[in-house]
């Protein structure tokens, strides 16, 4: 179901990606009401709930279902791009989490494009 979803809008660095491995990991329910938020958002944009959707800091956002989250970014407004996902351990987002989506969304920025 993933793979129908975000197979040609997300980020892969070094053929792995990120989002992908962290899916594998969740429970079939979470993994199932994550992916129906994120193409949710796809579509119709932010969904007015900062329980599910917040703005984090240098252009990342955490699309969040329980203690879950997927940091993501948009690209020129057009498509939102899933960096990686990691399970809320604290209060407000881990710092490292918040530096690692922002390293890769610079790195796809800086990116040749087609």
């Amino acid at each position: 179901m993933f793979d129908d979803v975000l197979q040609d809008y997300e980020i892969v660095k070094d053929g792995r990606s990120y989002v992908e491995e962290f899916f594998q990991e969740l429970p079939r329910d979470l993994k199932s009401r994550l992916i129906r938020l994120i193409e949710f958002i796809a579509d119709h944009g932010d969904p007015g709930n900062k329980k599910k959707f917040r703005y984090e800091d240098g252009g990342i956002y955490a699309i969040k279902q329980g203690q879950a989250r997927v940091y993501s970014f948009f690209d020129a407004g057009r498509f939102i791009l899933p960096t990686h996902g990691a399970l809320k351990k604290q209060q407000k987002a881990n710092p490292e989490d918040l530096a690692r989506a922002k390293r890769l969304r610079e790195a796809y920025l800086k990116a040749p494009r087609m």
